[in-house]
């Protein structure tokens, strides 16, 4: 009984209270960030049909720079590619315009009429 009367200055436990909400906080604000950063790493991009890759190359033909013969090749090529149901009498009566250009050796220089034609196809239809 003699170590019971030493025992008499020990306090009872005292409870601290813990703020739970700033824990909670940040493991929500990290998951966050973890699922964020997992999305856009992992995502797959999306590659551009043959369809969008024609008319892109169809845009961006150079009447001045290429040949005569190199835009008849192209505009038919790709222009086959992206060709709309709508705009197909209209495509294949500048086709034909073009057959001259493309089977010869030596050709004429593009009538200027064409080149219209083409640029007037390109830009209505795309």
């Amino acid at each position: 009984m003699e170590g019971l009367k030493e025992l008499k200055d020990i306090r009872e436990i005292e409870v601290i209270p813990i703020d739970f909400l700033f824990y909670f906080l940040a493991i929500s604000g990290f998951i966050i960030v973890v699922v964020a950063l997992s999305y856009f790493l992992t995502r797959k991009t999306k590659k551009p049909t043959k369809e969008q890759l024609a008319k892109g190359y169809l845009k961006k033909l150079d009447f001045k720079k290429l040949s005569d013969k190199t835009l008849a090749y192209e505009f038919t090529l790709y222009g086959h590619i992206c060709l709309p149901k709508y705009y197909e009498d209209e495509f294949f009566k500048i086709v034909r315009q073009l057959e001259r250009y493309k089977y010869k050796k030596d050709i004429d220089k593009m009538d200027s009429y064409i080149i219209s034609q083409m640029k007037e196809y390109i830009k209505v239809t795309l």
